[in-house]
Parts: C-alpha cells; structure tokens; sequence
C-alpha cells in the first residue's frame, strides 16, 4: 500500500508542476483580460494632457434644479438634494448661495465648495 502524505500540503512534484502551471494560466488571462478593458475604454474617451483648461460645465441653478442634479454638487447627496427641494418650496427662491446654510447638514466649508458652480436665479 502506498503511504499518505503526514500534511496535505505536501505535494508530488509533478503536483507542484501541476499547481505552478495553473497559477501562472490565472495570472497571465487576468493580465491580458487587464490590458484588453484598457484597450476598449481609452478608445472611447478622449484624453486630455495638456495644460490648457478643459471648458467648465454650466452653473448649477439652485433654485431650479431638480434633486439628481444639486447632487453633482460637492458635499450634496440625495437626502441634503432633497432639502434643498423642500427648502425652497416652503421658504421661496434662494437668493444668495449662503442661504443654504440654513439647511442642516450644510456648513460654511460646503457652502465654499458649493459656490463656483452654482449659481441663484431669480423667478420671473
């Protein structure tokens, strides 16, 4: 009868072989899987490197914007999106941007951030 390993990690040879080959059969698909999504995406997006500005998006109106967009704001998830919303609704159109500070949730630091990309329309 032919002994057992003591260990089950103690392996033949030819099983060490046989290990070593598939480990590097993973390694070598997940490395070409990695450079074929690399391939596909970069060809979709332009990519800029160069130091001139890239052109900045519209100003968000918050006084009109829906919630979906006062979220692209910095520091404005869904829940403080949809403050807003009731804020305005209840208390009128947002005259200064500072304003929103009367939102729990929003401080001066976000208020900061929030200021070069919004902008406070007044109704006609």
């Amino acid at each position: 009868m032919e002994t057992l390993p003591t260990r089950w990690f103690e392996l033949s040879p030819r099983e060490l072989k046989a290990l070593l080959f598939a480990a590097c059969a993973i390694l070598f698909f997940l490395g070409g899987l990695n450079v074929w999504n690399r391939a596909v995406y970069t060809e979709e997006f332009e990519i800029h490197n160069s130091s001139e500005s890239l052109p900045t998006p519209e100003r968000i109106d918050i006084n009109a914007a829906p919630a979906y967009e006062l979220q692209f704001l910095p520091g404005i998830g869904p829940a403080r999106a949809q403050d807003i919303i009731e804020h305005r609704e209840q208390h009128g159109p947002f005259e200064h941007i500072e304003e929103l500070q009367d939102i729990r949730g929003i401080g001066p630091a976000t208020v900061k951030n929030i200021r070069p990309l919004a902008i406070c329309s007044q109704p006609e």
